[in-house]
């Protein structure tokens, strides 16, 4: 993505000049970081940094304005941890009810359980009936197919499995 879909609409406008030197830039910039294109939040922080220092500073040199950038991501943990983050499903006990996710978040909730401050959650029947009646549908099913009709579904399975890759 060029780094004018990253300039905001109001406020400064740049020239055909700064633009082409910003654009410059953020390629070189983003190549020498190794920041790929499917990397859109550290694209647009690097597309920002370059923004911004074209504004305050008003460098309007490609290679400076890649240098700077450069520098500055380097030293900065701010992009490199950005990506880091990954959200966790919430662990649940054995009967399904959610649990915290940190040691001592889920010792304080075993701890009220026992003195009895909260009680402990029961699965809805419903839902329960409806995990019976889907672990039984799989089974059903697959006695039913033929075994030209699973083959083709198997197939389809493992074409869909290698597009991925």
């Amino acid at each position: 993505m060029p780094i004018r879909a990253y300039i905001p609409t109001t406020g400064t406008s740049f020239g055909p000049e700064a633009l082409s030197a910003m654009g410059t830039a953020f390629a070189e910039a983003v190549d020498a970081l190794g920041i790929g294109p499917q990397d859109q939040t550290k694209r647009e922080e690097v597309a920002r940094l370059i923004i911004q220092l074209a504004q305050e500073n008003k460098i309007l040199d490609a290679a400076t304005l890649r240098g700077k950038t450069v520098d500055a991501v380097r030293g900065s943990t701010h992009i490199s941890l950005q990506s880091r983050r990954t959200s966790r499903p919430m662990p649940t006990g054995p009967k399904g009810e959610k649990r915290p996710a940190d040691v001592i978040g889920n010792a304080v909730h075993v701890m009220r359980i026992a003195t009895g401050e909260i009680e402990e959650t029961e699965r809805d029947p419903a839902k329960e009936l409806h995990r019976q009646g889907g672990l039984k549908g799989g089974k059903a099913r697959a006695q039913t197919l033929s075994s030209e009709k699973r083959r083709e579904i198997a197939s389809k399975a493992a074409a869909a499995r290698w597009k991925k890759k």
